[in-house]
Order: C-alpha cells, then sequence, then structure tokens
C-alpha cells in the first residue's frame, strides 16, 4: 500500500467532512474562549478559541429504548448505549436519583421492558445477548439479576408479554422462529419450553396475549396473523390466517380487553387494522391516517377502550412533509370513532417505546432523545398541539462535544470545558 503524507491525508480529511458531511448533518457554533493554547508550529496565527466548535451530533448519548413501569410504581428503563437498566422508585422522577444496573455481556443490545405484574420488577430483552434479565422489586444491583438464557443461540429476544393467569413471560425469538416460555420466579433450563411458529409465514413483527381465551397472537410483516391457543405445543393446533392483501405490513400488536379486540398497525404504519376477536375466522379492518400524520411505531389499549396511539416520521420523505403525533383511536361506529391525533412538540425521532404509567398516563421513550416522556390522558384535548401539561419531559445528562478543526478530534467533556483541554494532542 503506497504511503500518503500526514499533511495529504489531513487535507483529504478536512475536505471531505467540509464539503459532504458537516453541510448536512452537523450543526456548528462558537465556543466561549478558551485559554492557555500555543499555536501549533506551521499554523496559522488565528486564537486558539477558533480552533473549537461545539458540534450538535444527530445521536443520543443513551440510546433509550424499552420501558416499563411495575404495579408498585417503579420505573424501568433500558439504555443501549449505557448498556443497563435504569431504575427510577416510585418517589423518583429525574435522573438525580436514577440507578443504572449494568447488564452483561457489554453491548447486548437491551431492548424492551416488560413489567411483571403480580411480583414487580420487570425483564428485559438483551437482543444481542441471547438471554433474558429478570431485575426483582427493590434490587439495585447487578448481583440480584435472575439470567435467563434462550435455549437457542444465536437468538434475538424480539417482543414479550407477560401471562398474567399462567405467570409466565412469553418471548418472541425472531431469529429461531419460536415462542419461549420462562416461568416466573423459577430459574434454570428447566424453567424454559417453547412454542415452534410456522416456518413460511415470513418474519415475525410482534406478539399480544388475549387475556380473556388464553391465546397468544403473533403478527407478520408480510400480513400473516397466527393464533396460538394456551394448550398448544405443536404447529398442529396454531392457526394461521392468511393476508388478504400481500402489502399489509403488520406489526405491534396489541390485545384489547374492553374491546374483546385485536389492534395492530398495517400498511408500514400509514393504516390502523382490528380484528374481532370473537368473530369466527376473524377478519381484519383497516383504516388509514393523513400521510402528515407520521407512521404508527407503537400502540397501547386503553381501560375505557380503544387504543393510544404514537407515530414517527415517514422514512424517506423530508421532515417537514411528516410529523410525530399522539392521541387515540376507537373503532368507528356509526358517526362516533376514528382518529383524535395532537401534533408532538418533539425535534425530531421516532417514538421506540410507549408503556401504561398507571391510572391516566403513560410513558414514552424517542430515538435520539435523551429524555422520559411521560404522557397525561386527562390533559384538554382542544389544542391541535400537545401542550407541555400533556407531555411532562424528563431530561437525562447532556454531554457537550469539541472537534478541533486542526487535529479531527471529538473530545467529550461536561458543560464547562477543563484547562487540559488547551492542548490537544496530535
Amino acid at each position: 500500500m503506497p504511503f500518503i503524507r500526514r499533511s495529504d491525508r489531513s487535507a483529504f480529511v478536512r475536505r471531505l467532512f467540509s464539503g459532504l458531511l458537516l453541510p448536512g448533518i452537523l450543526s456548528m457554533s462558537s465556543l466561549p474562549a478558551l485559554a492557555g493554547e500555543g499555536a501549533p508550529s506551521g499554523a496559522s496565527t488565528a486564537s486558539p478559541e477558533s480552533e473549537y466548535s461545539s458540534l450538535t451530533l444527530p445521536v443520543s448519548n443513551f440510546g433509550f429504548r424499552g420501558v416499563a413501569r411495575d404495579r408498585y410504581g417503579s420505573l424501568y428503563l433500558s439504555s443501549t448505549l449505557k448498556n443497563g437498566l435504569f431504575v427510577l422508585p416510585p418517589s423518583c422522577r429525574s435522573e438525580d436519583c436514577a440507578t443504572l444496573i449494568p447488564l452483561t455481556p457489554g453491548l447486548s443490545d437491551p431492548g424492551d421492558v416488560v413489567a411483571d405484574p403480580v411480583r414487580g420488577g420487570a425483564y428485559v430483552l438483551l437482543r444481542l445477548g441471547d438471554k433474558v434479565d429478570y431485575l426483582p422489586r427493590g434490587c439495585l444491583a447487578a448481583g440480584c439479576l435472575e439470567v435467563h438464557p434462550l435455549p437457542e443461540r444465536p437468538a434475538y429476544p424480539f417482543r414479550a408479554v407477560y401471562d398474567r393467569g399462567r405467570q409466565r413471560l412469553a418471548v418472541l425469538d425472531r431469529l429461531s422462529n419460536k415462542i419461549v416460555l420462562i416461568s416466573s420466579g423459577c430459574q434454570g433450563r428447566h424453567c424454559l419450553s417453547f412454542l415452534p411458529l410456522p416456518p413460511k409465514s415470513g418474519t415475525p413483527s410482534g406478539l399480544a396475549y388475549d387475556s380473556r381465551r388464553k391465546d397468544l397472537w403473533v403478527s407478520y410483516r408480510q400480513g400473516t396473523l397466527v393464533r396460538v391457543p394456551p394448550a398448544c405445543r405443536r404447529l398442529s393446533c396454531e392457526t394461521t390466517y392468511p393476508p388478504g392483501k400481500t402489502d399489509l405490513t403488520l406489526t405491534s400488536p396489541v390485545v384489547s380487553d374492553k374491546d374483546d379486540a385485536l389492534y395492530l398497525s398495517a400498511k408500514k404504519g400509514g393504516a390502523i387494522g382490528w380484528v374481532d376477536l370473537a368473530e369466527n375466522p376473524p377478519k381484519l379492518r383497516l383504516a388509514s391516517l393523513e400521510t402528515t400524520s407520521g407512521m404508527i411505531s407503537h400502540l397501547v389499549p386503553l381501560p375505557s377502550g380503544g387504543v393510544y396511539l404514537v407515530t414517527g416520521l415517514v422514512s424517506g420523505r423530508p421532515p417537514g412533509e411528516s410529523h410525530p403525533h399522539g392521541g387515540f383511536f376507537s373503532r368507528p361506529q356509526g358517526s362516533a370513532g376514528g382518529f383524535d391525533l395532537r401534533l408532538f412538540a418533539l425535534p425530531g425521532g421516532t417514538p421506540s417505546a410507549l408503556s401504561p404509567g398507571g391510572h391516566n398516563d403513560l410513558w414514552m421513550t424517542v430515538d435520539d432523545q435523551d429524555a422520559l416522556f411521560r404522557l397525561s390522558l386527562t390533559c384538554k384535548r382542544k389544542s391541535p398541539v400537545l401542550s407541555k401539561v400533556c407531555v411532562t419531559r424528563i431530561p437525562f445528562e447532556k454531554i457537550e462535544t469539541l472537534y478541533h478543526s486542526r487535529y479531527h478530534q471529538e473530545i467529550q467533556v461536561p458543560q464547562e470545558p477543563s484547562p487540559d483541554l488547551s492542548r490537544p494532542s496530535d
């Protein structure tokens, strides 16, 4: 490989950043003066502080994914970039009193969090760790984690729901195309069982639990729905409902006990679908969203009936053509029902998790947002925008990033730069 002089490499990187990357994804602003830097040999006579710029990077420092609240009021928040689980006790609603529980192995990619409605505590799915961890109620240390390795490796625990009647967690392993059942309060491989899923149905996209009939429902991106009865252990007892259309792209299924219906996102989030579970065979009905309302990312059934849904930006479209929304949907009955959506006052991003939070609120995380959001379901809905009364933001730590134009360094520092940053190393 030919030798490339350092000056040529520096010039190439500088041109690459200034010509391609910086105008598109980085927002530049000047910093206060940094004292005491001597100009490097051969450099221009510009002041040292002019060599530094502050970057607003389009990424987060935490990578929040799943969130859940247990019956005692504790919040559990998974962080991909911290590779851990934040615990906020019932009286804690700020970062200052949150405790980070580190998870193993490193880079395990913690995802969905499911609260245990009987014992308290929460399960966290380690998508690249081939396992599910359970954090008991009151535990604030990694030593009391209950570890449940999945029977087949590699695995990808994608979604999970809790079966309150049998007190077990049903985990959708997307890689092995199985549902893994983990008995509550039990440790070891003898506590695990699994249900195989139809091999030719496509890619599983979601899991829901029907508490009336004790059935599990699996959705597929190709539009298929699979119903798994409670005593089923074989493929022969599962019922597959083939799609009427090939472009349904079903995701995010949830069951409303009040409506006795299955709700899900359809058409890549551009529509909501629902199935009357009392019908045999069930029939899928659809209602489309306005294009500017974004794409449905998550649904939560409401005790009063219907669902609350949140939308994100439409992939591939300019940000101005779609906006995150949140609001209600109820099945149309005559002139009643339909959508009641409001605009989220968010700078961007797509909701990554939505979970019930008590009597009249929900908890939400958003991609690239270092914050936890609390949504009130009782606030006034007259305004087209969800106000601060409706959406409470709990911020987490912000770290400023410095960029030196000569050395192409990215240095993470607190809000007040420390003196040792005045002399960047080569």
